[in-house]
């Protein structure tokens, strides 16, 4: 699996072939799309921008984790340059066997991988 991060709290831990957020008291949503998994803990305040770009699927996203999940199987890693809060993602996409640790780019929420 290739990994690649814009990665550094909440930590991340692979066991097997699981990927799970551990969060320092905080609750991490987990949603799953197509090929698409994904660990999301923190806030998107953007969120209602990025569900109008989505259409009827943005809208039935129950969660930022829902969300990031169709953004990314949409559009790819581009999805997430868009998004803005504070937060830390695990994505990890089985087409392209592929692992995406991010966090915001205030680095509020941090993220540490273990591998």
């Amino acid at each position: 699996m290739t990994r690649r991060g814009y990665c550094g709290g909440a930590g991340l831990a692979r066991t097997g072939f699981e990927l799970e957020l551990v969060t320092d008291g905080g609750r991490a949503q987990l949603a799953e799309s197509g090929h698409c998994r994904v660990v999301f803990a923190g806030l998107l305040q953007n969120r209602l921008e990025l569900a109008a770009t989505l259409g009827d699927s943005g809208a039935r996203a129950q969660s930022e984790a829902e969300l990031v999940a169709e953004g990314y199987r949409r559009d790819g890693d581009r999805f997430l340059e868009k998004l803005r809060g504070v937060f830390a993602i695990v994505l990890t996409d089985s087409w392209s066997d592929v692992a995406i640790c991010t966090r915001d780019s205030w680095t509020v929420s941090d993220l540490h991988a273990l591998v």
